[in-house]
């Protein structure tokens, strides 16, 4: 799904082939918009663009829940620009009350230029509103990460979220 939209869901869906695109792509999902949920899912494809790409979902904004969630694809970034990245679940999460739980990446993530994030599980959690939040947890991440400015296997750049129960191997 390109966009997914307000309230909307996939639910145990899983993607084998490979998607290019420039920016928002995911194997599930490019962009999933707000209140929506994406569970059950797993990438086994190549997913290759700009920036802003996911194993599952590219933006995830106010999306209410990722969870069961499997990708084993590689994610390639080409450039970026500041604030943006590339990670095995999410990309970039935007605004608040994202839940991102019990979700693994086993697929390598690499940005092949620039100073930009890269994350086995989310690359940004970018500003939060007070008292709303984005949590990730129980996720595990077991590839290799190559970024070109913050790299690491759970979350790259986390400006507010709260990361628990996570491993990095």
């Amino acid at each position: 799904v390109g966009y997914l939209c307000i309230g909307a869901q996939i639910l145990n869906s899983n993607n084998t082939g490979d998607i290019a695109g420039l920016t928002k792509v995911g194997g599930a999902a490019g962009y999933a918009g707000g209140n929506s949920v994406v569970s059950g899912c797993t990438n086994d494809g190549y997913i290759t663009g700009n920036t802003t790409l996911g194993g599952i979902v590219g933006i995830a904004s106010e999306t209410r829940l990722i969870t069961e969630c499997v990708n084993n694809g590689e994610v390639v970034g080409k450039s970026g620009k500041s604030g943006t990245g590339i990670a095995g679940i999410v990309g970039v999460t935007e605004y608040q009350n994202i839940q991102i739980t019990n979700c693994v990446n086993n697929g390598a993530i690499t940005f092949e230029s620039g100073n930009y994030n890269a994350a086995g599980i989310v690359a940004v959690i970018s500003d939060i509103t007070t008292g709303k939040y984005i949590l990730v947890d129980n996720c595990t991440n077991t590839a290799n990460i190559t970024a070109g400015r913050y790299g690491a296997g759970i979350v790259a750049n986390n400006y507010d979220g709260v990361i628990t129960n996570c491993t990095n191997s």
